[in-house]
C-alpha cells in the first residue's frame, strides 16, 4: 500500500495542477489511463459530489429515461424541453449534455449546442474520472462548435 499511496499522491498533485492549469484534454486522459487511482484522489477532491451523488443521480436517471421516451416517439420538443430541465436541475449524466448539443446542432442552433458544452464544463462533473470518456467527447464538440459560433 505504501507504493500506491505515493503513486495517488503523485496523481494527485498532477490532477491538481492540470485543473489550475486548465489543461482538460491532458487531465482526462490522465484520468482515464489512471482510472481506478483518479477515483480515490477524485473522492478527496470533490468529496461534495460523492455524498450528494445518489440523490444527483436519481433526478438525472429519471429525468434521462423520460428524455428517451420522448426520442423513441420522435418528439424532439419534447426531448429538448427534458434536457434542458435536467441540465438547469443539475443533472450528473454527461449523456444529457451530449444529447442535448446533437438535438441543436442538427437544428443549426450552434450557439446553444456550445453553452450546453460549456455547461458540462462549468459543473464539476467533468472532472469526475467517471465521466472522462463522455467529457474527452464533449471537450471534441465543444472545439468543432467553437470554430462554427466563431464564422
Amino acid at each position: 500500500t505504501y507504493i500506491r499511496r505515493g503513486m495517488t499522491s503523485t496523481l494527485k498533485a498532477k490532477m491538481i495542477e492540470l485543473l489550475e492549469q486548465d489543461r482538460k484534454r491532458e487531465y482526462l486522459d490522465l484520468c482515464r489511463q489512471n482510472y481506478a487511482e483518479a477515483v480515490l484522489v477524485s473522492r478527496e477532491l470533490f468529496p461534495y459530489y460523492y455524498k450528494e451523488a445518489p440523490k444527483v443521480m436519481a433526478l438525472s436517471e429519471s429525468l434521462y429515461d423520460k428524455a428517451s421516451e420522448m426520442k423513441e416517439r420522435g418528439d424532439v420538443e419534447g426531448e429538448i424541453r427534458i434536457l434542458e430541465t435536467a441540465i438547469q436541475g443539475g443533472v450528473d449524466l454527461p449523456i444529457c449534455y451530449e444529447r442535448l448539443a446533437v438535438l441543436y446542432s442538427k437544428q443549426k442552433n450552434y450557439k446553444r449546442a456550445y453553452e450546453v458544452c460549456t455547461k458540462w464544463f462549468d459543473s464539476v462533473f467533468w472532472k469526475l474520472p467517471q465521466t472522462s470518456t463522455s467529457s474527452l467527447r464533449l471537450l471534441d464538440r465543444l472545439e468543432k462548435l467553437k470554430e462554427k459560433v466563431t464564422l
